[in-house]
């Protein structure tokens, strides 16, 4: 057995390859026959491995009633053998075929089937966690991070300095897209152990000789390595943060066109697929809101004329002119302070409702509402919150300007 493939068999089982059902009343953790097969694939190679199905025999066989008529069920056992650097596994399957007569072949088929590939699975499994052994574990403790993860993860387990640490960082980048939230924080804490280790080790090395020294004898001092900057690709949690929240409180649709061409060189260099389409998704939902719908006509004038006092007592005011609505006064009286104001709030609907009833009049109560979550650990991860708050700050806005539209209407109509 070489070197790579001994490393394969101690990877651990991917969580995002691991599927759950519902049998007897208990949710049973598996992965299923495609992954087993490409895993066998990966580790042994095409012409590396073989399997054989020993036999396969029926078990049991019975009736029950079913849709159209009596179902035929009958349950089938196969014993596989899977032969692999240089040795052999057997074990065996369950299939079962439960169905009508007109299907009955179809139903036959489905069950031996289903016994090869369970005979062929719990064969492989006995080559290791990362073939499924992880999930005959209660506590799952070798259920982790994707394959890609785990060999960027070695990599900084094994780094000796910082050089290493640079170009494991193009190996983050490159995968970035691909990996899930915890494979990312794996990253990131595999990566600040691997730093802190060759920072220690570099601590611990005989001091350099001063320049000064060197100079009178022609020497010349190596230059002091740069030090590492690890840049997390994409838009940090708080800048995404700062951005939803931005758009949610936009006050017109001019100015939202305004902010979105500040943003858009940090956008388009800078920030991932999945937060550029976040940023997209919250300014067209800011901009639908604040998109006037066709107003009500007006209710002819009492006594023929309209007077210019009436004009401007029907709204001809310009919304930069109009004075803060009573509703966004009572707000920011009602808050306060509004990290000290969501303090008092203990539970994820009461944030919401928070937000939803003040986030378009009170600044900062976006990002508190965030804080506010991450402490309760609530909400999911950094991305997510801020999400949610910029959704709901963005049904506040909604809410807002169908009041103010109303109350124009009812004003007119008076």
């Amino acid at each position: 057995m070489n070197e790579e493939t001994r490393k394969k068999l101690a990877q651990d089982l991917p969580a995002n390859a691991v599927k759950t059902r519902d049998q007897a009343g208990q949710k049973l953790s598996y992965v299923d026959g495609h992954f087993a097969v490409t895993r066998a694939n990966e580790v042994f190679g095409h012409d590396g491995w073989s399997c054989a199905v020993r036999s396969i025999c029926e078990v049991y066989r019975g009736t029950r009633p079913g849709r159209d008529g009596e179902n035929v069920v009958m349950v089938y056992e196969a014993h596989v053998a899977v032969t692999a650097l240089g040795i052999t596994r057997e074990d065996v399957g369950i299939g079962q075929c439960d169905a009508s007569l007109k299907a009955l072949a179809q139903g036959i088929e489905k069950g031996r089937k289903e016994a090869v590939t369970d005979g062929l699975k719990r064969a492989l499994r006995t080559f290791g966690a990362s073939f499924g052994l992880a999930l005959y574990d209660k506590t799952q403790a070798d259920v982790g991070a994707s394959f890609r993860a785990q060999e960027i993860i070695a990599g900084y387990d094994a780094a000796t300095d910082d050089a290493r640490l640079e170009s494991l960082r193009g190996d983050v980048r490159e995968a970035w897209e691909d990996l899930s939230a915890d494979d990312r924080a794996a990253l990131g804490e595999a990566r600040d152990r691997a730093a802190k280790r060759i920072a220690k080790a570099t601590k611990s090395k005989p001091p350099q000789p001063d320049p000064r020294d060197l100079a009178p004898h022609g020497i010349e001092a190596p230059a002091a390595p740069a030090p590492l900057a690890f840049a997390t690709p994409g838009l940090s949690a708080s800048e995404m943060t700062a951005m939803l929240a931005t758009i949610a409180q936009c006050p017109t649709i001019a100015d939202l066109d305004r902010e979105r061409d500040a943003m858009r060189p940090d956008v388009s260099t800078r920030a991932t697929k999945d937060q550029r389409a976040t940023l997209r998704n919250a300014a067209e939902s800011r901009r639908s809101a604040l998109t006037p719908t066709e107003p009500t006509p007006p209710a002819p004038p009492r006594g023929g004329r309209k007077s210019a006092r009436n004009d401007t007592a029907t709204g001809d005011a310009t919304p930069a002119d109009a004075a803060p609505s009573a509703e966004a006064l009572a707000s920011l009286a009602r808050v306060g302070d509004p990290r000290e104001y969501l303090a008092r709030k203990s539970t994820y609907t009461e944030i919401e409702r928070a937000v939803v009833a003040h986030g378009a009049h009170v600044p900062g109560l976006a990002a508190a509402a965030i804080a506010r979550l991450e402490a309760l650990g609530e909400g999911g991860d950094d991305g997510n919150r801020a999400r949610l708050v910029a959704a709901w700050v963005s049904e506040s806005a909604s809410r807002a300007q169908r009041a103010e539209r109303t109350a124009a209407q009812v004003q007119r109509a008076a």
